[in-house]
C-alpha cells in the first residue's frame, strides 16, 4: 500500500569509502547519479540499497509509485504526521524512529525488488533456504528494537504489512512483509535500534568469508532463531548488519 517499489536507503558521508566496504560483501552497482546529491544504487539480487551522500549517516525505507496520493492519504488518515510535505515526496519517522519517503517516480519497473524468501522457507515451502550472496547469505530483514511487540505489529498492520512469522522464544519477536519489504520486531534490548539482517545456514562459512574480505566481526552473545548467536558486521556508515544462522 505504501508504493510498488522498495528500497533500502542509507546516508552516507562518503559513497566511495561505503562502496569500497560493499564491493567486499559482494554488492555491485545497478545506477548512479549526482542530482541532488552524490548518490549510488547497489544490490547483492537479495536487497537494493541507495547510497546517499547528503551530510548525514542515517538509514530508511524508500517507497516509489508513479502516484503517490493513494499511499499518502493513507498515512493522513491514520494520523501519522509528515515530516516533509511536497507534491512529489512524502516523509514520515514511524513510531521506531525509521525514516519512511513516500515518492512519486514513473521508472519503478525497472528498479530491483528485494527477494522475499524468508516467507517461503518459513512457511515449510522449501527446505534449502536460497543463497543469494556468497558472502553473508541472503537479506532476511531490517530488524528494528521494540519495546510492545503489539503495538509496533498494529502500528505497520495498518500501513499494509502482514505477518509472516511470530515467536516468543527465544525472546518475544515477529516478522512482517508487505511484499516489497521485510521488517522483523524485536524485543530485544541487546540489539541495535535498526539493523540490516541476513540469514544463513552456515554460520561459520560466513566468519571465514568475512575474514577472507578483511572485514571485521564479533559474535553477539543472544541467541537469534536457535542455540547459535548471531554475528555483527558495522559498517562505514555506523549502520548494523546481523548474520543470524536459520
Amino acid at each position: 500500500m505504501l508504493g510498488s517499489k522498495c528500497q533500502l536507503t542509507v546516508g552516507t558521508l562518503s559513497i566511495s569509502e561505503s562502496l569500497r566496504f560493499y564491493s567486499k560483501l559482494n554488492f555491485r552497482i545497478v545506477a548512479k547519479g549526482e542530482s541532488p546529491y552524490n548518490w549510488c544504487k547497489i544490490t547483492d539480487d537479495s536487497l537494493l540499497i541507495l547510497l546517499y551522500e547528503n551530510g548525514n549517516n542515517y538509514l530508511g525505507l524508500s517507497y516509489f509509485n508513479p502516484s503517490i496520493e493513494a499511499p499518502a492519504k493513507l498515512v493522513t488518515e491514520l494520523n501519522i504526521p509528515l515530516v516533509q510535505n511536497t507534491p512529489k515526496e512524502k516523509i514520515f519517522i514511524s513510531k521506531e524512529d525509521l525514516i519512511v519517503t513516500l515518492s512519486q517516480s514513473s521508472g519503478t519497473e525497472e528498479m530491483i525488488n528485494v527477494v522475499l524468501a524468508a516467507e517461503e522457507y518459513l512457511s515449510g515451502g522449501k527446505k534449502q533456504f536460497p543463497k543469494k550472496n556468497d558472502v553473508l547469505g541472503t537479506f532476511g530483514e531490517l530488524g528494528i528494537q521494540v519495546t510492545n511487540i503489539t503495538q509496533s505489529r498494529e502500528y505497520w498492520e495498518d500501513l499494509g504489512f502482514r505477518k509472516i512469522y511470530v515467536s516468543d522464544q527465544p525472546y518475544r519477536r515477529v516478522l512482517l512483509t508487505d511484499r516489497k519489504f521485510n521488517l522483523g520486531m524485536h524485543e530485544n534490548v541487546q540489539m541495535m535500534r535498526q539493523s540490516i539482517i541476513y540469514y544463513t545456514q552456515d554460520i561459520e562459512e560466513v566468519k571465514r568469508n568475512l575474514s577472507q574480505q578483511n572485514i571485521a566481526f564479533e559474535e553477539e552473545h543472544f541467541p537469534f532463531w536457535n542455540d547459535s548467536t548471531p554475528i555483527h558486521v558495522s559498517t562505514p556508515e555506523q549502520q548494523h548488519i546481523y548474520i543470524a544462522q536459520i
